[in-house]
């Protein structure tokens, strides 16, 4: 391409549109920190499950501050109910342990995904998977 083919675009219209980029975090449910226990395979495993992907995500609650928290599934798994989702897997792999729902009230409304949660984050306890490799963890005051 010559130079003198090359011309300035202007004010791009675009520059005034929003952040696209959003801050969320998962509903329900609470990773590991990278530098605890099992934080970076945690890490490790949501990005296995979530890089270069188009996924789908439904915004359970959106925070005074902006914050959302999100239940994700990839729809190419095929499940779309309650217990295919990211969320759940993460639980399942013994990575992601269940918030209590005492901590956050609207998270009554879902009831049933929390029932999921909570069965599965039972099952993980008793195959020792993940953080449940060598017992109980304690209680997760932290969030």
């Amino acid at each position: 391409m010559k130079l003198s083919t090359v011309r300035a675009i202007g004010q791009p219209s675009f520059g005034s549109l929003p952040a696209q980029a959003k801050d969320a975090t998962l509903s329900f449910i609470t990773l590991p920190a990278r530098d605890a226990d099992y934080g970076i395979e945690a890490q490790t495993e949501f990005e296995a499950l979530t890089a270069n992907k188009s996924l789908v995500a439904n915004v359970d609650r959106r925070g005074p501050n902006g914050l959302m928290s999100l239940t994700l599934w990839d729809p190419k798994k095929g499940n779309d109910g309650p217990d295919g989702s990211i969320n759940v897997e993460m639980v399942k792999l013994g990575l992601a342990r269940v918030v209590k729902n005492k901590k956050r009230s609207w998270e009554k409304a879902y009831q049933n995904i929390l029932e999921i949660l909570e069965k599965e984050e039972k099952n993980a306890q008793s195959k020792r998977e993940g953080m449940w490799e060598y017992g109980h963890v304690g209680d997760s005051d932290e969030d």
